[in-house]
């Protein structure tokens, strides 16, 4: 179908110029099209100004108009509504690039996308709405993005040095995906088949939003247990699939905290991501509020509303607001606010009636979610009413045979429960012996099941912690009551891993009988970054304290002999050492070093050629690291390093005056990764050295000038 008509005409966004280009070129479209910068998308007001004198031209001018825009602004929505006018419109320009099912996709797989048009300015793209109330720009929360996807329309050539820069200064890797015009042109001819039947978008969609609304409660069900330990990520979940089904600007998820009688309002989840500091605001806060006062969905700032709720309004999204509160048994769960819709009585009685449909849904499904992160309460109080279930299947069996069955089922409720918990659970008996274990027990201790029940809880946790199960004898009356032991202990056997559980302990009756119902969670990673972060405060401290040391005018060598001894002990490795460039630049002096033989400092000298690491150091323009140096083919292993068996080596370049003065090196007799913490700290040892060396240069230059001036005076004194 060529899309090709006398009396319709097109406004598009510039940035799909060239994929509306390429179509013309193919005989696919071939309609008069007047485009509006697509940087407008970041100035509100400039762009509904704009667009509005583009559509009262095309008007003007009789017949139908294509609208190829984003969801962008409130604006574009509203033409959906107006006879003579459609929209191709998406949640934005990319999903419209992209299509619906791919956007999607890569959305719930943390993609930032990068159009050509945003290239030039992409930090005002990303940062928008980042900047912070003291005028500074917050950073980008940690894990919002896992890459970075540069959509290459053909419009212009590939941008690699901005796509090394962003991937650097954001951490993340780029991709670069090309986009061919066939998810437009898809699009394009959908909306062209509505304008031919002159019926406006929403009319048509109105029979089909109940059916997208039921698919998403079945979607979100669906989500509730593949991100149940996450609730941010669920709440995120929800307000992109809301937005898109709605058409709101902006839908933020809020979670209603209790501590005590007080609550709180915390944001879980917000679209767009660039809309988070306006939501998470003491507006925001307010709002959450006023939403648990209402009874159910409806619009907030209509007709009857309070004072509070139109001002409050004022500091949000231009258009109407549609939101509803969540609650469990009478209790708040959280709120949904639906912001920036579109000024048309169908559409916001839509989504009124959406949320109506969803809340019944939502509510659960947030407070499971919630409750999922609080798991170890959950596992405790659902142990507990277990147990008192079981013993009162077990009078009801004596006095009623005929509900063996649903004891039968209840037993199987517990043990599936039991089996697929993520924590690893240990039942011993009353000498600390494990009568039964689950499946993560099995794999956080790396045994089979025979083998682990043949052991005791101290062979899997270490000595004496039994000792510390034996003082709760005497509280088995109250089972269960609480977990009355906490500690970490390493898991023994578990391999290269060093893996690291936290345990607690519960004494449980069955059959009147005193059991210990021990769970292990494994905190390995928080161990690790809780070290991680010790070490680098170390660093940061060491660093700090050589600066004092350097700007206070020690000399140079002092400062040289404790930047080695500070490099050897912030990264805990045997050698480290300064090589200072000496004249004619072909060879590097030992000028102090920490680990070395005795008698090389200040005598043993390395080639500077780039068959050295350190010669190798001078010519790059960053770290170099060495795995492994005898397997190193970017240079040979100098004989300073293979009389002391280094293995594994860091090394940056010293900056002077006129060129590098020298390499700072730090290494070891182990094999061993450098992190990107381990080369700041040796950089920022290495700046220090450099203004030390620069600030003795300074010192011996004045010394020299005075020299020679009194040297004039005298002359000029005879």
């Amino acid at each position: 179908m060529t899309l090709a008509r006398a009396k319709l005409s097109c406004i598009a966004c510039s940035v799909f110029k060239s994929q509306l280009d390429r179509l013309r070129d193919s005989g696919d479209f071939d309609l008069p099209v007047h485009y509006f910068p697509s940087e407008l998308h970041t100035r509100e007001r400039d762009l509904h100004k704009r667009l509005e004198i583009m559509l009262r031209e095309s008007r003007a001018r009789g017949g139908r108009t294509l609208l190829v825009a984003g969801d962008c602004h409130p604006f574009i929505k509203e033409q959906e509504s107006l006879p003579g006018t459609c929209s191709v419109g998406g949640e934005n320009c990319v999903e419209m690039l992209l299509g619906a099912d791919n956007y999607r996709s890569l959305r719930r797989q943390r993609v930032l996308f990068l159009a050509p048009e945003w290239s030039a300015e992409w930090r005002d793209c990303l940062y928008d709405g980042l900047d912070s109330a003291e005028g500074g720009r917050r950073e980008l929360r940690p894990g919002a993005y896992s890459k970075v996807v540069y959509l290459d329309t053909g419009s212009m050539p590939v941008p690699e040095a901005t796509l090394s820069d962003m991937s650097r200064e954001l951490g993340l890797p780029c991709e670069v995906m090309e986009v061919g015009p066939e998810p437009l042109l898809a699009a394009i001819r959908g909306a062209w088949q509505q304008a031919e039947m002159d019926l406006p978008n929403w009319r048509e969609r109105s029979g089909n939003w109940k059916k997208s609304a039921q698919a998403l409660a079945v979607d979100l069900l669906t989500a509730a247990v593949a991100k149940a330990g996450d609730l941010r990520e669920l709440g995120r979940y929800i307000a992109t699939e809301l937005r898109q089904l709605t058409g709101a600007r902006v839908v933020a998820v809020f979670q209603c905290v209790h501590v005590g009688v007080h609550e709180s309002h915390m944001v879980v989840g917000v679209d767009p991501e660039r809309r988070r500091a306006v939501v998470e605001s003491r507006a925001g806060e307010r709002l959450a509020g006023i939403i648990h006062s209402l009874s159910g969905p409806a619009e907030l700032g209509g007709s009857g509303a309070t004072d509070e709720a139109s001002d409050l309004l004022q500091g949000f999204p231009k258009g109407r607001a549609v939101v509803a509160p969540l609650r469990v048994g009478g209790k708040d769960a959280g709120s949904i606010a639906l912001l920036g819709l579109a000024d048309d009585a169908p559409g916001v009685a839509r989504a009124v009636q959406i949320l109506d449909l969803l809340t019944s849904v939502l509510a659960p499904v947030f407070r499971n979610s919630f409750l999922y992160e609080r798991q170890e309460q959950i596992i405790e109080a659902r142990t507990e009413e277990i147990c008192a279930a079981n013993e009162a299947l077990r009078t009801e069996i004596e006095q009623h045979k005929e509900t063996s069955a649903a004891l039968q089922s209840s037993r199987e409720r517990l043990d599936v429960m039991f089996q697929y918990a993520p924590d690893g659970y240990f039942l011993c008996d009353g000498g600390g012996r494990i009568v039964d274990c689950n499946r993560a027990a099995l794999a956080m201790t790396g045994r089979a099941k025979p083998e682990l029940l043949e052991s005791d809880i101290d062979e899997v946790f270490g000595p004496s912690l039994f000792q510390q199960f034996e003082r709760l004898e005497g509280s088995h009356a109250a089972a269960l009551s609480k977990a009355v032991i906490v500690a970490e202990r390493s898991v023994l056997g578990a391999g290269a891993s060093d893996l690291i559980a936290e345990i607690r302990a519960h004494p449980v009756l069955i059959g009147g009988d005193g059991y210990f119902l021990v769970s292990a969670r494994d905190v390995t990673r928080r161990c690790r970054a809780e070290e991680e972060l010790r070490v680098r405060v170390s660093q940061q401290a060491v660093v700090a304290r050589l600066g004092q040391q350097a700007l206070a005018g020690s000399d140079l060598q002092s400062v040289m002999n404790e930047a080695v001894k500070a490099v050897a002990g912030g990264l805990n490795l045997e050698y480290a050492k300064v090589l200072e460039l000496l004249p004619g630049a072909r060879e590097l002096l030992l000028r102090a070093g920490v680990g070395w033989k005795p008698g090389l400092v200040g005598v043993a000298t390395v080639g500077a050629d780039t068959d050295s690491q350190a010669g190798f150091t001078l010519v790059s323009r960053g770290p170099v690291i060495v795995k492994d140096l005898l397997t190193e083919h970017r240079f040979s292993g100098p004989s300073l390093l293979l009389d002391h068996r280094v293995v594994s080596g860091l090394s940056v370049a010293i900056a002077g005056k006129n060129g590098p003065f020298g390499v700072l090196g730090a290494h070891t007799t182990e094999s061993r990764e450098f992190s990107k913490h381990d080369v700041n700290f040796l950089e920022s040892i290495a700046a220090v050295l450099a203004e030390s060396i620069a600030l003795r240069d300074a010192e011996n230059e004045l010394s020299s000038l005075n020299e020679e001036l009194e040297q004039r005076v005298a002359d000029r004194t005879v």
